[in-house]
């Protein structure tokens, strides 16, 4: 059956029905007036068909009381607008916004709609239906509900929703733990055919004797995601596993994991706890035992890593618990934070450094940065971890011997945040594409373009780098690509007052949020003629994926397609990384650096002081 629709209507005086008004009726009521002996009996059904009601006290009735759902079943009305009428006193949140078909419809293609309703039903332990009615109303729904199993017993053989729950979460785990053993092989396997696994053995293992075992201090980057205690997005993990495994099979007879986790501000907090990583880790490491200790200094910490046994992989809690990890004080009450005291945080290093042998460095990612665990830790032998040198090979051969041509993409905000970067780039690339918010500042100054209210660095030292820039790329030969067209907006929102599209200029009262198709098509044309790719920065607020994030995915596409044609394609940035992880391409791409900040650093020229301060140097 379905349902003839009719121009919305209001119904009667408010006052009489005791409803709200306005009321959009569907017309299904006409159908079945017939059916109901008298006026009152009938302005209920009207009722359940309102789209905009909240739960109003009705009169009982008769023939259709309020609670008599198998009739309304029968009738066709859906569980969306008896979720309406009722305030969604017997359905769940979700279950009473979702857009659902009219059970009449649904059933023929799938059951399950139908066995909400009757689970429904029998939970109120509902009659059935006067058997004339339900035929006068609907004879094949009646013949539908005859070939149902009978009712009460159908709710008894369902299990339980809590059951159903827990059974869907622990099939989701296994198949986790199922993807991620995958995920490892195959990194382990592009590791080797890579040839480079082999190489950077070696370096590791010129400092590790081959007796007595040694403990292995590895400072890892484990600041992943957590919620309710499930690690949900274990990238860093799997990256920082080479490196623990080698050192397992060199014998060595204790790896000591250090590492951080949000930003406690010094100070013990729950939801920053390794704990759950630790779980983690006993999962991808099944031939090891994974202790977890619940500091990361102290006699106790102490002993502990003194009486370990061999093979033993121990995780320390988040060193940033310990306000002497950064070397400030926790914030006080102006929100302001004092320096730690020195003794302090020598006292801390050194309870650190008696804790192992050998130190690894292989958080990458924060090796720009003078924490005490990447500065302060005094062991003479100290070592980059196979993480950390795959990041500084793959920068290093990108700069210093790319293959041509070369191209880079460089987007965000500000120019004044990417100077250094551009400038460097502009003596190694041999196309660059500005894009985001920092082009604007260029075709404003230099191409005298109307930007409306985009971003703008106003700057006088920023207009005059644009300008500089610009003249600089001409005399290196340099290719300079900017947008060319704009996704807009009247306000920085995920959904806008107004959206619109500009091409030689953007008026005054809007501002550019993405770039357009003509842009995209641009820049694709560019990446697939170049040998080697490097992208950090996103040329529209991707994270407003509805209206802003086309010219990111674009970008993203045209890097990929220029991979699988033999291109080394390199990201870099954290955000940049995090549009890989967001569209699962990872794996698509040459290289996608975990370093965030430190990898742009590193490229801008800069030293990275958890780089220089190790003896034995990548």
């Amino acid at each position: 059956m379905t349902r003839p629709t009719s121009p919305a209507s209001e119904m009667p005086d408010s006052k009489e029905q005791n409803i709200l008004v306005p009321i959009r009726l569907t017309g299904f009521h006409e159908q079945y007036k017939h059916l109901f002996d008298d006026e009152k009996d009938f302005t209920f059904i009207k009722l359940l068909e309102a789209i905009n009601m909240k739960a109003l006290d009705f009169p009982s009735h008769s023939k259709f009381p309020r609670m008599d759902l198998s009739a309304l079943y029968c009738l066709g009305v859906t569980i969306q607008e008896y979720a309406r009428y009722l305030g969604t006193d017997l359905l769940t949140e979700k279950r009473a916004t979702e857009n659902l078909t009219p059970l009449n419809t649904l059933y023929d293609q799938e059951e399950i709609e139908s066995r909400q309703w009757l689970s429904i039903i029998n939970s109120h332990q509902q009659r059935h239906p006067k058997k004339q009615i339900i035929e006068k109303a609907n004879p094949s729904r009646y013949e539908q509900m005859l070939r149902l199993p009978e009712w009460k017993n159908t709710l008894k053989r369902k299990r339980s929703v809590e059951a159903n729950a827990e059974a869907a979460k622990i099939r989701r785990e296994k198949n986790d733990i199922r993807v991620q053993k995958t995920k490892l092989e195959k990194a382990l396997q592009q590791e080797e055919e890579r040839q480079l696994v082999g190489e950077r053995r070696a370096k590791i293992e010129y400092i590790l004797p081959p007796t007595p075992p040694v403990d292995i201090f590895d400072m890892t980057d484990f600041n992943v995601p957590i919620k309710d205690g499930v690690v949900l997005d274990n990238d860093r993990i799997l990256q920082a596993l080479p490196t623990i495994q080698y050192v397992l099979d060199q014998k060595a007879h204790t790896v000591i994991i250090i590492s951080h986790l949000g930003k406690p501000d010094g100070k013990m907090m729950e939801e920053y706890s390794l704990a759950p990583i630790a779980a983690y880790l006993q999962i991808l490491l099944p031939k090891q035992r994974v202790r977890f200790l619940n500091d990361c200094i102290g006699e106790d910490i102490k002993r502990t890593c003194y009486d370990s046994n061999e093979g033993d992989v121990l995780l320390l809690e988040n060193l940033k618990f310990h306000a002497e990890e950064e070397g400030y004080r926790p914030k006080d009450e102006q929100g302001r934070r004092a320096k730690e005291d020195e003794d302090s945080i020598k006292m801390f290093r050194s309870s650190l450094s008696q804790l192992a042998d050998i130190y690894i460095n292989d958080a990458f990612r924060i090796s720009n940065e003078t924490y005490s665990s990447i500065v302060g830790i005094q062991l003479e032998q100290k070592a980059a971890g196979l993480l950390m040198q795959k990041e500084l090979e793959s920068l290093c051969k990108m700069m210093e011997t790319p293959e041509r041509p070369f191209i880079a993409i460089l987007g965000g905000a500000r120019v004044s945040d990417k100077i250094q970067l551009i400038e460097k780039m502009l003596d190694k690339v041999n196309v660059l594409i500005l894009c985001g918010g920092l082009s604007f500042t260029f075709l404003k100054t230099c191409y005298n373009m109307k930007i409306g209210n985009s971003l703008y660095d106003s700057r006088s030292d920023c207009e005059e780098l644009a300008t500089s820039l610009m003249n600089r790329a001409k005399e290196k030969n340099v290719k300079m690509v900017l947008p060319i067209d704009f996704v807009t907006a009247s306000d920085f929102n995920k959904i806008p007052s107004v959206l619109g599209y500009s091409t030689d200029h953007i008026p005054d009262d809007m501002m550019g949020l993405d770039c357009g198709q003509k842009s995209c098509q641009l820049f694709h044309d560019e990446i697939l003629n170049c040998k080697t790719v490097f992208w950090n920065g996103s040329p529209g607020v991707f994270e407003f994926e509805d209206n802003f994030s086309k010219g990111t995915k674009a970008i993203l596409n045209s890097i990929i397609q220029a991979t699988e044609k033999g291109a080394t394609s390199i990201i870099g940035g954290g955000d940049t990384a995090a549009i890989a992880t967001r569209w699962a391409t990872r794996s698509q791409f040459s290289h996608v650096s975990t370093g965030g900040n430190a990898s742009l650093e590193f490229l801008e020229g800069k030293e990275l002081v958890g780089v220089s301060s190790l003896t034995i140097k990548p």
